[in-house]
């Protein structure tokens, strides 16, 4: 497992990125100020595809993307 494709969310509250696993990409995003675990928001089995990344396009939303096979 590594992690990739960070992206650091307009306010600096959060923090989103890409786990790449045997089974596929998952998608956290961790709180910086209340701290805790971050939290699954998605997943892309590998056999349909990859994440190729996210980016924050406001302080709520996060738009990620992707390719499928």
């Amino acid at each position: 497992e590594g992690v990739s494709q960070a992206s650091l969310s307009p306010d600096g509250n959060k923090v989103a990125f890409v786990s790449e696993t045997p089974e596929g990409g998952l998608i956290y995003v961790a709180d910086l100020v209340k701290g805790g675990m971050p939290q699954r928001i998605s997943r892309l089995k590998r056999s349909e595809g990859r994440v190729t990344g996210c980016s924050w396009t406001s302080v709520t939303r996060l738009v990620c993307g992707a390719y499928y096979i």
